[in-house]
């Protein structure tokens, strides 16, 4: 994960939490969930729950209003 993050555009993928990058574009809907987490639902859909980490929130939410 730590190789492959500097490769991509950081205008279109976001690290969300330890295990997952989305892309922006993939980014079909999301939903305030849990200790002021985001879930995200991505389309094509992904298997599991993809929820941005607390600690990126912020980040996120700056990264998506770009």
């Amino acid at each position: 994960m730590e190789a492959l993050l500097p490769r991509l555009n950081p205008d279109d993928f976001f690290r969300v939490n330890r295990q997952l990058i989305v892309s922006f574009q993939a980014i079909h809907a999301m939903h305030t969930w849990f200790k002021r987490r985001i879930k995200l639902e991505l389309d094509p859909s992904f298997d599991k729950e993809v929820i941005v980490a607390a600690e990126r929130v912020k980040e996120f939410k700056d990264w998506l209003n770009r």
